[in-house]
């Protein structure tokens, strides 16, 4: 549901610049996103200015529609991308107000939890000091919380907190922070080998991929050793709890681990875990809640992007996925066969 910052989603355009704008009241806006009217390019900018205003009152009135809007869903609807994704963007304008804008709503009894799901995972992009808001608390606090998207969620969103504040030595060079003994022993103590993998992945693929950390993660060594160190024993735990002996599916996960395809990792041991047990796969509960990012740059984490849509019984989704992946890449031939491999596994002409 989120895209990372410059990079465009899989199933939507990206918004075209508007030379002159019919001014439009917040219902007005949002009635046009839900109905995808020939208003619908002027609603989006709109909305996206008056997020980043620094017009408090008028900033105040179109959250007011916002959340009366996600009241009404049910679940995911065709407008909530577009609403998700300018809250998304404006977290680079007044990200204090922002984030207590999402608290707000998080704490809405009348937001279905699905929608909850995408709110909070632009929470753990902000996760800044706020003196309203003691937000290190209310993150330590749901890394212990019964839902496990939520609990993961928090663990991405403590990480942020850690390395967003990044010291300087007197020579004006960013100091690598040392690893937070609670963050560690937090995730040292999750006792079930399922949970933890899904974290550590979650936590790396953010660290990799996530251009929050773009001009973090090459200061900061400390973590960046601590996270894939993290993954790697994760991985073998989980073997071995796992209690089988495919080898070659082992080396396999070890190999995305390295070459760091996240979503392809996370893709084959979801595979892996629903052949195993047919009742929940906590991996994909994770995908589908909006615990990692959707990265088209990299071919092969796109791969993942349109195999865990399909894992997911997304299958139109899923095909339009890696119709716009052979559509960037032409000639490539992992891409040619991917959509090949695709329409055979579900009888697709």
């Amino acid at each position: 549901m989120i895209s990372i910052e410059g990079v465009t989603n899989y199933y939507g355009k990206k918004l075209e610049e508007i030379a002159s704008l019919k001014t439009m009241p917040p219902d007005e806006i949002l009635a046009s996103l839900k109905q995808k009217d020939k208003h619908y390019d002027e609603a989006c900018a709109q909305m996206n200015n008056i997020l980043f205003t620094s017009d408090l009152e008028q900033y105040n009135q179109m959250i007011a529609a916002i959340t009366l809007r996600l009241r009404e869903m049910d679940g995911i609807e065709a407008d909530l991308q577009d609403i998700i994704e300018g809250l998304h963007k404006a977290r680079r304008g007044f990200p204090s107000r922002l984030q207590r804008t999402i608290l707000n709503m998080l704490r809405d009894r009348e937001i279905n939890q699905n929608i909850k799901y995408h709110l909070f995972c632009i929470l753990t992009s902000i996760c800044t000091a706020d003196s309203d808001n003691d937000i290190k608390s209310y993150l330590q606090r749901l890394t212990r919380d019964d839902c496990y998207s939520i609990k993961c969620q928090a663990f991405i969103g403590y990480l942020h907190y850690l390395t967003s504040d990044r010291p300087y030595n007197i020579n004006n060079s960013r100091q690598p922070h040392t690893v937070d003994e609670d963050f560690a022993n937090r995730i040292y103590k999750i006792e079930n080998p399922i949970e933890a993998l899904g974290i550590w992945i979650a936590l790396n693929q953010h660290w990799v991929f996530d251009n929050d950390y773009s001009f973090i993660r090459r200061n900061e060594i400390h973590y960046d050793t601590f996270l894939k160190d993290g993954l790697r024993k994760s991985i073998q735990a989980y073997y071995t709890y796992s209690n089988t002996n495919n080898d070659e599916e082992l080396k396999l996960w070890k190999k995305y681990e390295t070459t760091k395809h996240y979503l392809l990792l996370l893709y084959r041991i979801a595979l892996f875990e629903k052949t195993k047990n047919q009742k929940s796969n906590l991996f994909l509960e994770l995908w589908n809640n909006n615990c990692f990012v959707r990265y088209r740059a990299d071919i092969y984490e796109s791969f993942g992007v349109g195999l865990l849509t399909e894992l997911s019984g997304k299958i139109d989704t899923a095909e339009e996925i890696f119709k716009a992946i052979l559509e960037d890449n032409p000639i490539n031939r992992d891409a040619i066969e991917t959509l090949a491999e695709f329409k055979k596994r579900n009888n697709i002409e």
